[in-house]
């Protein structure tokens, strides 16, 4: 899994966030079909995360719910 994010769109009072940043790791996880129509997608693991010239071990994870059209 791997991310990248720039500066922030709106910004508000008293929050601070880094111009530019991000992650990448390694995650495992399951995917189900349900009936026809519809799918779960969850995935976890480790992974290294910067930001502002810091670097850190941060965890990472994803959840996906889908919906097929079609056959």
């Amino acid at each position: 899994m791997v991310g990248i994010f720039g500066p922030a769109i709106i910004k508000s009072e008293g929050i601070t966030t880094a111009d530019f940043g991000g992650y990448a790791g390694a995650v495992w996880g399951m995917q189900r079909n349900y009936g026809k129509s519809f799918n779960l997608q969850l995935s976890i693991g480790p992974g290294i995360g910067f930001a502002d010239g810091n670097i850190s071990f941060v965890p990472l994870g994803g959840l996906s719910l889908g919906f097929r059209l079609g056959n």
